[in-house]
């Protein structure tokens, strides 16, 4: 429902500039209804395709990225990487019995689980696996937890085939982090105030309140003695509000990760 309801700010917007334009240049009302029409169906058809676009695809901006590459170096590299793991595990209220550097005991709603910490390669091995699966039936566990860098989907059929497994991959796990607030601290502690002001500025957040000025200059703009000052401001302000709208760099969608 939101998406359709992006799509039609967008159209209405661009259908009063367009008008706004095209009456102040050809002085001809009729004209410019029929140009607004049709400059709005086709711009709403490339806002829907933008819009569903960005709802399916989701894209990691390159500050998300850089964090996520350095939080993954702090997994492989960390020496006490199963307290970390222990406290994270006790925040989504598992009991924690035993905790190594390699796996831990877990305990949720009377049900116990092995949780495997595999960090050594880029994408988890067979055998690592295969030590994994040992390790969870040894502690007589009912489910096994495994966080990896990556893994392999014929790989987590068959740790499934003999137990129930959850693979969790960097990405997942550093939700996980980031939603417990339990993030390392980043390396780089410059605070960059162009960035900070541009993610308040340009958000979905902001476009109500460009398109509200927007809207009101073009709708007003007859009436004032500076009528193309207002429609320049007033185009101006749309189309920030529609970039506001529209645009995946400061408009990240929030993902949501569980361990059950």
């Amino acid at each position: 429902m939101a998406r359709f309801l992006d799509v039609f700010l967008s159209s209405i917007a661009i259908f009063f500039v367009t008008f706004c334009w095209v009456y102040y240049i050809l002085r001809d009302a009729t004209t410019a209804l029929i140009l607004a029409l049709f400059v709005a169906l086709c711009a709403s058809y490339i806002v829907y395709r933008i819009v569903c676009t960005t709802h399916k695809k989701q894209q990691l901006t390159k500050s998300k990225k850089s964090q996520l590459d350095s939080f993954t170096n702090y997994l492989c590299f960390c020496e006490n990487v199963g307290d970390i793991f222990a406290q994270l595990l006790k925040y989504y209220t598992f009991d924690v019995q035993n905790a190594q550097n390699d796996g831990i005991v877990a305990t949720k709603n009377g049900q116990k689980n092995y949780v495997a910490l595999l960090f050594d390669n880029d994408v988890v091995t067979i055998s690592e696996l295969r030590k994994a699966v040992k390790t969870a039936k040894q502690h007589q566990s009912n489910k096994l937890i495994v966080f990896c860098i990556g893994y392999k989907p014929t790989d987590a059929q068959m740790a499934n085939g003999q137990l129930p497994t959850k693979f969790v991959d960097k990405q997942s796990a550093f939700v996980l982090f980031e939603q417990a607030d339990m993030l390392p601290p980043p390396n780089d502690t410059t605070v960059k105030k162009s960035a900070y002001f541009a993610q308040y500025a340009f958000c979905k957040k902001r476009f109500g309140g460009y398109f509200a000025s927007g809207m009101f200059l073009l709708i007003t703009s007859a009436l004032t003695f500076f009528q193309l000052y207002s429609i320049v401001w007033g185009t101006a302000l749309v189309a920030v509000a529609l970039y506001s709208l529209l645009n995946k760099k400061y408009n990240v969608t929030q993902n949501v990760a569980t361990l059950e």
